[in-house]
């Protein structure tokens, strides 16, 4: 039986201008969107629930994107969640070169239900949502 598409995702991002853009692109794929702009309003709102995916900045005032990815995943009900980053990963690189903080940071994102890096094209992001709501 296949699911329903979920309808209602939240962007967590300090870059307004983005959550803008997004949120035109994706209202008029069908579905319901909302934003905020700090960790510590959106940790708030994954606690409340009523939100299928979350589109989640690593890099946002209030607490990081890390923080509130391991707080969402220790939640009963926590959504599905798409991490955005403009940040490079360092798995690639040599023991030497890596800190653990990078190896920390990396485990975390293992956590994420996909990793876009940006600037993403927009067509990447509707497949990932396209494949985590089927």
């Amino acid at each position: 039986m296949r699911q329903e598409m979920a309808k209602r995702i939240l962007m967590v991002d300090d870059d307004k201008e983005l959550c803008e853009e997004v949120k035109d692109i994706l209202v008029d794929e069908g579905f319901t969107f909302d934003a905020v702009h700090t960790g510590v309003e959106g940790l708030e709102r994954i606690r409340l629930g009523g939100c299928d995916l979350v589109l989640l900045d690593l890099k946002i005032p209030g607490c990081s994107g890390f923080e509130v990815l391991r707080a969402a995943r220790q939640m009963p009900a926590s959504p599905r969640i798409v991490v955005l980053t403009g940040r490079p990963l360092s798995r690639h690189l040599p023991d030497e070169i890596r800190g653990v903080q990078q190896d920390r940071d990396e485990e975390t994102l293992d956590l994420a239900d996909a990793v876009l890096n940006k600037p993403f094209e927009i067509e990447a992001l509707l497949a990932e949502l396209k494949n985590l709501t089927q």
